[in-house]
């Protein structure tokens, strides 16, 4: 194996992946080693595929099960990519999640994030700090979470 990729398990997939060994963000904070991971979740591709054509097409006001699968994915993709680049339990870790909901105008937000709060609620160990950006959008509306973090642009 290359130096500059490495193994790692991680705890939250059971699955065992091969990544960059650098995450995107590294830094120590009052002597505490913090790494980061951006990661973006983008429309589905069924919306795009409407949007492109120029169909007619409705936002709902709940994220389907796909969504939350996304969601996971993500996460534990980030803790993987983190775990490879150092498995030392003292490591803050921490994903910062820029999400492009399928509603353009951001109506729905507001319900997104809830529904994401509650899924994040489930007994799942992430062993990381989640940050959600929330972008401007038409609505705009200013978000918080409880089980995450959460930056209102």
């Amino acid at each position: 194996m290359r130096r500059d990729q490495i193994a790692a398990h991680s705890r939250f997939s059971g699955t065992l992946c091969l990544r960059d060994l650098y995450p995107d963000l590294t830094a120590e904070l009052i002597g505490q080693r913090v790494l980061c991971e951006v990661k973006t979740i983008n429309p589905s591709e069924q919306k795009m595929a409407i949007r492109l054509a120029g169909d007619a097409d409705s936002t709902k006001a709940f994220l389907n099960d796909d969504f939350f699968r996304k969601l996971d994915s993500t996460i534990a993709g980030a803790k993987c990519q983190m775990l490879a680049y150092d498995r030392d339990d003292a490591v803050k870790r921490i994903v910062f999640i820029v999400i492009t909901f399928d509603d353009p105008h951001g109506e729905y937000d507001s319900n997104y994030y809830a529904q994401i709060d509650q899924h994040l609620a489930a007994p799942t160990n992430y062993g990381l700090d989640i940050v959600f950006y929330n972008q401007r959008t038409a609505f705009h509306p200013r978000i918080s979470m409880r089980r995450a973090h959460v930056i209102n642009e």
